[in-house]
């Protein structure tokens, strides 16, 4: 950031001594801000913004969708926030002084360190666009006239993605697993398939742990772009990480005086960040209900939790999806109760305790049982096949987000500089079975000729999935990958058609 920072005081400090300076004469990659300070000067500069606000006025409509064509959007920059009305009347200023120019949309989260690095290597111009005041900081590339861009729908980049979706004699059910803070890459791939109108063929929706978080928010219909926002928020204003390592401590300590009086089952005083969770769930739903005024279409949604003290693997959902075949593996809850019994990580959620019909029931953090919902969902379909004889196949899209222990810097250093090998490599071999256990799954259920499995897999640099700090990296460098993958995905479906 620091290289960005110093580029653009230096593109300040240069403009403000020349008020005439053409931009473009700058050499080819310098990182440049129209900013308040240089009154948004560009190529004809007007005497002030305020003049160049006023001549938006004389900006006709035809004009405007006319200076549309020079504005080109890639498809990553589909995975960002619409950019507001305001600042595209600006661009269109900037486009209508700037006759022989086309935009490219790169996002508001560019890696601008390696733009950095790399200047002589950059072809064109990046600069970042805001209203007067604006601190949104959108990204553009500049390119001249000569430069002919290849402009693709963003549903025609996926259609055969979007037909595997589109089955209506199967069972398509969408399944996240858990991985701590990396749940927070998911939005990325529910933003692709909400722009691909997929959102409307899947039948079920499972989620386990970090997964069932994400996943609870989008099947009550909470757009993804709003679940980013939690996401940020999260980031941003509640849970800093040394609060998180405090509330650790204090659970720990509280943990260890419970096993001594053998409470396990209660578990009172375990930090409740669920309070937090059921928070923004509530008032972003009653908000996007009341400002959009309608009422959300929801999917059915089914929680994978854990009963260490049954030692029995069950999902939570409402009553109205339990049909009688699934009664033994299905149990009935309020839509935010198995969100948060999925989620409930031992030491730092508290479990959620149920009373049910066999009698009663803790649930922790689904993925002590499964990372990734896939055994029982297709249990679910094989008892319910005989009532629906429509739906012959089960279709799988899962998202792993492999969060492994092994990755953690942090822990490897916790227990190699204190001499406890050992135990660091029983972790190893946690990890091992755990990886084991999903690759033997699948294969299982690809054997089937009535289930057809895609997913995804996160890979990511850096382990980041108990490191508060690192939820903006894993939000940026998630949309890099699950959108190449998502294009591996199609290439891949492509060919088998």
């Amino acid at each position: 950031m620091k290289y960005f920072k110093m580029a653009r005081n230096l593109m300040e400090g240069f403009l403000n001594q020349n008020r005439d300076i053409d931009p473009f004469l700058f050499n080819k990659g310098d990182v440049y801000q129209f900013s308040e300070n240089t009154y948004h000067e560009i190529k004809k500069r007007p005497n002030s913004f305020k003049k160049a606000f006023f001549k938006e006025a004389f900006l006709q409509n035809e004009r405007k969708e006319d200076l549309k064509k020079n504005i080109y959007y890639s498809l990553k920059s589909y995975l960002h926030d619409p950019i507001p009305s305001n600042t595209l009347q600006e661009l269109y200023l900037f486009l209508d002084t700037n006759k022989k120019v086309q935009l490219e949309y790169l996002g508001r989260d560019i890696k601008l360190n390696s733009y950095s690095k790399e200047l002589k290597k950059i072809d064109n111009h990046i600069f970042c666009f805001d209203i007067l005041k604006g601190s949104r900081n959108y990204f553009w590339k500049i390119h001249l006239d000569e430069d002919r861009f290849k402009k693709i729908k963003f549903e025609d980049s996926f259609s055969h993605l979007k037909n595997w979706f589109k089955d209506e004699n199967a069972t398509v059910i969408l399944s996240l697993g858990g991985g701590g803070l990396r749940a927070h890459a998911i939005p990325t791939v529910l933003k692709i398939f909400d722009f691909l109108d997929i959102r409307k063929n899947i039948d079920e929706l499972w989620g386990c742990s970090g997964g069932s978080i994400i996943g609870g928010y989008y099947a009550y219909g909470i757009p993804p772009l709003f679940i980013e926002k939690i996401c940020f928020d999260f980031y941003n204003e509640r849970h800093e990480d040394f609060v998180i390592k405090g509330n650790m401590f204090d659970s720990f300590k509280t943990f260890t005086k419970q096993i001594k009086g053998k409470k396990l089952n209660e578990f009172i005083g375990i930090v409740e960040l669920q309070k937090t969770l059921q928070l923004a769930f509530e008032n972003e739903k009653e908000r996007i209900e009341k400002k959009e005024n309608i009422k959300l279409n929801h999917i059915p949604f089914f929680a994978l939790v854990s009963t260490p003290f049954q030692k029995e693997m069950m999902a939570l959902t409402e009553g109205k999806w339990i049909s009688p075949e699934c009664q033994k593996f299905l149990k009935e809850a309020e839509p935010f109760e198995s969100i948060c019994a999925s989620s409930s990580i031992p030491l730092i959620m508290k479990p959620i305790v149920k009373n049910c019909s066999e009698g009663k029931y803790t649930f922790f953090d689904g993925a002590l049982s499964e990372e990734i919902p896939l055994v029982l969902p297709f249990k679910k379909f094989m008892a319910e096949k005989k009532n629906k004889p429509n739906k012959k196949k089960l279709k799988i899209f899962y998202i792993n987000l492999n969060s492994r222990l092994r990755e953690s810097k942090a822990i490897s250093h916790f227990f190699t500089k204190r001499n406890l090998t050992f135990i660091y490599k029983k972790l190893l071999l946690v990890d091992k079975s755990l990886d084991n256990k999903i690759e033997r799954t699948l294969e299982d259920l690809k054997s089937n000729p009535d289930v057809d499995i895609l997913g995804l897999d996160l890979v990511l640099n850096k382990n980041a999935f108990l490191n508060t700090q690192e939820i903006p990296y894993i939000i940026r460098n998630g949309r890099d990958h699950f959108l190449n993958e998502l294009l591996k995905l199609e290439k891949n479906l492509k060919s088998r058609s």
